[in-house]
C-alpha cells in the first residue's frame, strides 16, 4: 500500500504518511524497530516542516519515534523526545 501510494500520491501526501505511519506503528508493535525507526523519523521531520517543532502537531511522532527508541534501547534519546512532548502540551 505504501508503494502504491508512493507512486500515486507522491511522497508527502496524506495518504502517504498515512500509510507510512500505520507501516512505522506495525513494525514497532511486533518489535521490528530497526525497521520502524527511520519512518518515524521521516514523520516527525515531516511534521517539523510542515507545522513547526513546537506545534502541538508534531507530539504523536515524537512520541512514536521516542517509544520506538525505547525498544531499541536509546533510553537518552527517547527521553529527550518524551520531554519535548511534555514541554509542548
Amino acid at each position: 500500500a505504501l508503494d502504491i501510494a508512493k507512486k500515486i500520491y507522491g511522497p508527502e501526501n496524506y495518504h502517504t504518511v498515512a500509510c507510512t505511519e500505520n507501516l512505522a506503528l506495525l513494525l514497532n508493535f511486533v518489535g521490528r524497530y530497526e525497521e520502524a525507526e527511520p519512518l518515524f523519523r521521516w514523520l516527525v521531520s515531516l511534521d517539523e516542516k510542515f507545522v513547526g517543532p513546537t506545534h502541538i502537531g508534531i507530539c504523536n511522532s515524537l512520541s512514536h519515534l521516542a517509544s520506538n527508541l525505547q525498544g531499541l534501547e536509546k533510553f537518552e534519546e527517547a527521553e529527550g523526545l518524551f520531554r519535548r512532548v511534555l514541554s509542548i502540551r
